[in-house]
C-alpha cells in the first residue's frame, strides 16, 4: 500500500461515528492492535461509553498512522510528555508524524500532521453545557461576549470557546498548566477564529491557526495548528470507514 501523502499545506482530520452494531467486531480487531497498557487505560473509564470510545480512539490512531508510514498498526510506540500529551516514540519511520485525539458521545476524531504541532477537541452539541465554568475558565472578554448573547445562544458559544481552548492547550502539550483565562478567542472573526494573549503570556497570536469543523449535525470540532506564522493550511476531513474482517 502506497503511504498517504501529507502536504506541508494541509492536516488531516479523521472522524469515526461509532455504530453500536460494530462494537463487538471493533473490539476483536483492537485486541490484535492496541497495546496492553492502552487496553488497561481504557478499562479505567467508569462508564461503558468512555471505555468504548477510548478503545475506538486507540484503534483509530494506530490504523490511521499506518496509512502514512510503512509501519504495522500494532507496531506503533507512544510516550507521553510531563503533562500527559501522547506522541510517537517509534518506529523511526513514523516519528515525524504528529497527532492528537479526542472523543465525545460516540464520535472519535484524530488530527494528523507531518509538519505542525496540532491539537483537537470534539464535543456533542446536545450535552448539558456547564455555563458556570465560564467564570473560572474564560477570559473577561469571553465572559462579556457570552453574557451579551441571548440565553438560548449561550450554550453553543460556550462550546465554541471550550473546544478551541482544549485544542490549543493540547497542541501546546502543556495541559491545564496553562491558565485558560489568559488567552481569548474571537469566534466571530472571519474567515476563522483568532486568539490573543494577556500581557506576559508566553505565546504569539500569529503563530496559530484555528478551525471549527462540524461533523454531521451533532458534533463540533476545533483544530489548533501551530503554523509559526506561515500561510494558512487546509484541514482535510476524512471519514474513517471501519470494516470488520471478511467484509
Amino acid at each position: 500500500m502506497t503511504p498517504l501523502a501529507l502536504a506541508p499545506g494541509e492536516v488531516h482530520l479523521w472522524h469515526d461515528l461509532l455504530a453500536a452494531e460494530q462494537d463487538d467486531a471493533r473490539r476483536r480487531c483492537a485486541q490484535g492492535v492496541v497495546s496492553a497498557d492502552e487496553w488497561e487505560q481504557c478499562a479505567r473509564f467508569v462508564f461503558d461509553d468512555g471505555r468504548r470510545e477510548c478503545l475506538a480512539a486507540r484503534y483509530l490512531v494506530r490504523t490511521v498512522l499506518s496509512y502514512y508510514a510503512d509501519v504495522p498498526s500494532s507496531a506503533w510506540q507512544f510516550e507521553t510528555n510531563a503533562f500527559g500529551r501522547p506522541r510517537i516514540a517509534g518506529p523511526a519511520g513514523g516519528t515525524g508524524l504528529r497527532f492528537n485525539l479526542s472523543h465525545a458521545s460516540g464520535m472519535v476524531v484524530c488530527v494528523v500532521s507531518a509538519h505542525h504541532e496540532v491539537g483537537v477537541d470534539v464535543e456533542w452539541l446536545g450535552r448539558r453545557t456547564p455555563l458556570h465554568l465560564a467564570a473560572s475558565h474564560f477570559s473577561a472578554e469571553e465572559r462579556a461576549a457570552l453574557d451579551a448573547l441571548p440565553v438560548d445562544a449561550q450554550p453553543r458559544r460556550f462550546l465554541e470557546y471550550w473546544t478551541l481552548k482544549e485544542a490549543y492547550i493540547k497542541a501546546r502539550g502543556e495541559g491545564l498548566s496553562l491558565p485558560l483565562d489568559q488567552f481569548t478567542f474571537d469566534t466571530t472573526a472571519v474567515p476563522r477564529p483568532t486568539i490573543h494573549f494577556a500581557d506576559g503570556f508566553p505565546d504569539t497570536s500569529a503563530a496559530w491557526q484555528f478551525e471549527r469543523v462540524y461533523i454531521g449535525a451533532e458534533h463540533m470540532t476545533a483544530v489548533a495548528i501551530r503554523t509559526g506564522g506561515a500561510p494558512p493550511v487546509q484541514v482535510v476531513t476524512r471519514p474513517f470507514a471501519f470494516a470488520a474482517p471478511g467484509r
